[in-house]
């Protein structure tokens, strides 16, 4: 019977890997888990003055306001202040998360059956949340030349030649950790206006450069040659999931970019769904918010930085691959088993837990993910584990 529509049904079927983590929880074993990527579990410290903004007495008022309120906006217009780029309130929109800001933005952009051209590698969200609203997935590649990520954009604009649709951008990029430096932001622009579509931003890593990068990325907000919708959220920036408050920038020339502003509008009013106390609070944070994203910021640097350390004296065979940011590391293994099979012998033999690449649409092969956010004594455990344990298996193979 046709009682549910199609965009509804997703694959249920587990992969040998999940398969093996359900017999695991069902039993109640424990494991390292190096795929953490939810920072309340991961042992920082917030500021004790943000609980401050639960008590205010006005959450206990409700006005409603389909852009959010002005003051949260305003609260946005000085953090990019803080980057170096001036926006308006009015150019804001609020939204409950990043995923809520997609769907806005989707229903904004695109028709059913448009496309949607997303990076390969990648993260496992756009595209389902495109299935859901009935949109057509182009992947577009991220090569990696040795030493750094970059768009092919000769293959998106050939891509571009099939239709309609729109672009999405990760900046940086989920999980490679790769800007788009300002030579290719320019090419994508012009691209973008040649062919009058829309690109998508998502910058909630944006803040999350490692020290030895140069020089400093430039946010897509900056951009107003063509029309152009900025994501960020306290998710990431204030490592505040749980507070469901994210946003969307549009930027463009003025009157598309005017009118955009006014559809999504309409759009925000049907849902009203940005919650009183985020915003009432989202001034504060991200005001403070180095007082959390320092601790981050030492934290990824200091796992990566041990993540490479052990990887050369133990496994000279991998490679971690180059990143200018972000929350992840991807290592590189010699090809002599596929990266699920290899997570499922660092699960079974070792206990711990690490993201195989297929699971982000990575061509290269034998590529393994891991979190940077555990803290540092569980990540170099794990890591000593997961090194040691891939390097005897070599050593066998031969």
């Amino acid at each position: 019977m046709a009682i549910f529509s199609d965009r509804s049904h997703f694959e249920r079927r587990f992969s040998p890997l999940w398969s093996l983590l359900a017999r695991y929880q069902k039993k109640g074993k424990k494991w390292i888990d190096l795929t953490e990527s939810n920072p309340t579990r991961c042992g920082f410290t917030y500021p004790p003055e943000w609980l401050i903004t639960l008590t205010k007495k006005e959450n206990l008022c409700y006005n409603p306001d389909p852009k959010g309120s002005l003051e949260a906006r305003n609260g946005v217009v000085e953090y990019y202040e803080s980057h170096g780029v001036g926006v308006n309130p009015e150019q804001i929109i609020l939204t409950a998360s990043t995923s809520e800001a997609y769907q806005f933005l989707f229903l904004l952009l695109l028709n059913p059956g448009d496309r949607l051209y997303v990076p390969a590698p990648g993260y496992p969200l756009i595209e389902p949340l495109a299935k859901l609203m009935g949109i057509s997935i182009n992947h577009f590649p991220l090569r990696y030349d040795g030493i750094q990520w970059k768009v092919d954009i000769s293959f998106l604009e050939k891509a571009m030649e099939a239709g309609r649709g729109a672009i999405a951008l990760v900046h940086p990029h989920n999980p490679t950790g790769s800007y788009i430096d300002r030579q290719d932001q320019a090419r994508l622009i012009e691209l973008a206006k040649s062919r009058a579509c829309p690109i998508i931003a998502d910058e909630v890593f944006f803040d999350y450069r490692y020290p030895d990068q140069n020089p400093l990325p430039r946010s897509f907000t900056s951009q107003n040659r063509t029309l152009v919708f900025t994501l960020n959220g306290l998710s990431k920036l204030a490592a505040l999931p749980q507070m469901k408050l994210s946003w969307i920038v549009v930027t463009g020339p003025r009157k598309i970019a005017q009118e955009a502003v006014r559809r999504l509008e309409q759009i925000a009013d049907s849902y009203l769904s940005v919650n009183g106390p985020a915003q009432n609070g989202v001034g504060l944070y991200l005001r403070k918010r180095l007082k959390i994203q320092s601790q981050i910021q030492d934290r990824i640097w200091n796992n990566r930085v041990y993540l490479s350390e052990v990887m050369k004296r133990y496994l000279p065979e991998g490679n971690l691959l180059n990143s200018e940011g972000g929350w992840y590391a991807t290592i590189r293994l010699p090809r002599v088993m596929t990266d699920e099979e290899w997570a499922i012998l660092l699960l079974k033999e070792e206990e711990v837990l690490i993201y195989p690449g297929h699971l982000f649409d990575f061509t290269i092969e034998s590529c393994l993910i891991l979190s940077l956010l555990p803290p540092e004594s569980r990540f170099q455990r794990g890591v000593r584990k997961v090194i040691k344990r891939i390097a005897y298996s070599l050593s066998l193979i031969g």
